[in-house]
């Protein structure tokens, strides 16, 4: 299945896709009993630019136009359940609480699992043609836009989208960015992959206001995934570990803690 290697860049990257899979260990009682909108429903961490991911006992794949799903029931044996066509340029899967976001080449689709994993269409927020990954936290989505041959000629830019109303997400902030793209929020901090721009942390207190506290460059960096103090960065140069403070009143204070140098 294509969609399970376009974005592995590297061989760092597969350590960034098996944090998802390993998660399957987590019992089908833990996944039932996690709150709806709470993102410990996911019982996996990917980066933005992943092309599946694990939301309750569900693994979704996309694929251009369509969501494939899997019963993860007995997570030793996943079993296939269902497909649904999408819109075509579907690039990205980020799941939250009961929810998905798909990040599509001209815009963000919301879908509904609560249904016994089954995806239901909420709604979308379209934009100019562009790569989009997306990552949610609370009632906002972040969306990187940016250009590229593939993407075509449009803005690098962030996009802030309220979703407080999922069938009515609204734009209520707009960055400009370097060549944004993978991202990753926890806590009150957002981090965004700029391409052979390098790293951006952002402070999100205010949720739809980021403020840049802290740019890293000199390396490339394509996806991220942040857990719980450490920062994974993958990029066409390699893989990189970052430690930072998610207790912080404003900066996580980014510190190297190791790296893997493509070709070493």
């Amino acid at each position: 299945m294509k969609s399970f290697v376009k974005n592995i860049k590297n061989l760092a990257f597969l350590a960034l896709l098996t944090m998802t899979m390993g998660a399957c260990e987590m019992s089908s009682t833990d996944m039932r009993e996690a709150s709806p909108m709470d993102n410990s429903a996911n019982t996996g961490k990917a980066g933005s630019m992943a092309r599946f991911a694990i939301s309750g006992n569900r693994l979704y794949v996309v694929d251009d136009d369509e969501i494939r799903h899997f019963s993860l029931q007995d997570p030793a044996k996943p079993t296939y359940v269902d497909k649904m066509s999408l819109q075509d340029g579907v690039e990205t899967i980020f799941p939250y609480g009961d929810k998905l976001f798909l990040g599509t080449t001209r815009g963000m689709l919301i879908f509904d699992v609560s249904n016994f994993g089954n995806p239901t269409f909420i709604s979308n927020y379209v934009h100019v043609t562009a790569c989009d990954p997306v990552v949610v936290q609370d009632n906002f989505a972040y969306v990187t836009l940016r250009n590229a041959q593939s993407c075509r000629q449009s803005p690098n830019q962030l996009d802030i989208v309220s979703i407080d109303n999922l069938s009515n997400p609204q734009n209520v902030n707009r960055m400009p960015m370097q060549n944004p793209h993978g991202l990753g929020v926890e806590g009150d901090f957002l981090f965004i992959c700029e391409g052979d721009f390098g790293l951006k942390a952002f402070h999100i207190k205010e949720r739809s206001r980021p403020v840049l506290t802290q740019a890293i460059t000199g390396f490339n960096a394509y996806d991220l995934i942040p857990n719980n103090g450490i920062l994974m960065v993958v990029g066409k140069d390699g893989f990189l570990q970052y430690s930072y403070d998610i207790n912080s009143p404003e900066n996580p204070d980014l510190r190297l803690l190791s790296k893997i140098v493509k070709g070493s």
